[in-house]
């Protein structure tokens, strides 16, 4: 566990770094390509992991090489899940998050700004709308991010998919490529808000094309096959 005073500088740190790269953020207009908001995150999410002392592991299930424009969907376990997988992934890839998080003090608000997909769970037609353009953004040729739980797992274990990837893999004819991640809550936990530091590992599936599901078969069984996968690839994190 990081000491007390150490954990108090990088909580300084990286609050300071966070709120610079804010402000630089202020100053441009909100963009969707491979913009200058795309390296502040990047930048600041290393940051985030060397003042969380963590170490980030990246491991591929496959040598092929994942799609410029596709859906991630990944298993979700804590705060640190985001910066993690900004550091582990190509940049221009869109994180979807919960629209509510756009109340948090300046950090909301360019989040606001950012090229990120809010989603607003209290209305079904918000949400549906956020997803269809999602789909329409990704057919264009950029990338996103999903936590298809919708919600942090307080065990580990994965919860229920929700069916948003699919639809948005369907509608856009993009792959989804299945990722898992492993240690974020030993080095962040939920609700503790104190860093452990620690190992997170992620791993890279397989991306499945829209041309491998197979036509006329029930939703819930793709998804459910989508989260066996993630569960697979969660299990080697596990052992790393």
């Amino acid at each position: 566990m990081i000491s007390s005073l150490s954990y108090i500088f990088r909580i300084f740190v990286a609050g300071g770094y966070t709120l610079a790269n804010i402000a630089a953020l202020y100053t441009h207009e909100k963009l969707t390509g491979k913009d200058v908001f795309y390296g502040y995150a990047k930048h600041w999410a290393q940051m985030m992991l060397r003042c969380a002392g963590v170490k980030l592991q990246v491991l591929r299930e496959t040598e092929k090489s994942v799609p410029d424009s596709c859906i991630y969907v990944c298993n979700h376990l804590s705060l640190l899940d985001a910066p993690s997988l900004i550091a582990a992934l190509p940049q221009g890839v869109r994180f979807m998050y919960k629209q509510e998080i756009e109340r948090t003090p300046v950090f909301g608000t360019a989040l606001a700004r950012s090229p990120y997909i809010a989603v607003n769970r209290d209305s079904p037609r918000e949400a549906a709308a956020s997803f269809y353009q999602a789909a329409k953004d990704i057919a264009g040729g950029s990338s996103a991010l999903l936590f298809p739980e919708g919600t942090w797992s307080p065990d580990g274990a994965l919860l229920p998919f929700k069916r948003g990837a699919l639809l948005m893999a369907l509608r856009a004819d993009k792959p989804i490529v299945p990722l898992a991640i492993w240690g974020t809550q030993f080095a962040f936990p939920p609700e503790k808000y104190r860093f452990f530091g620690g190992n997170v590992v992620v791993c890279i599936g397989e991306p499945i094309y829209p041309s491998d599901i197979i036509a006329g078969v029930n939703e819930q069984i793709i998804v459910a096959s989508i989260r066996e996968k993630i569960e697979a690839l969660t299990e080697k994190c596990r052992r790393k």
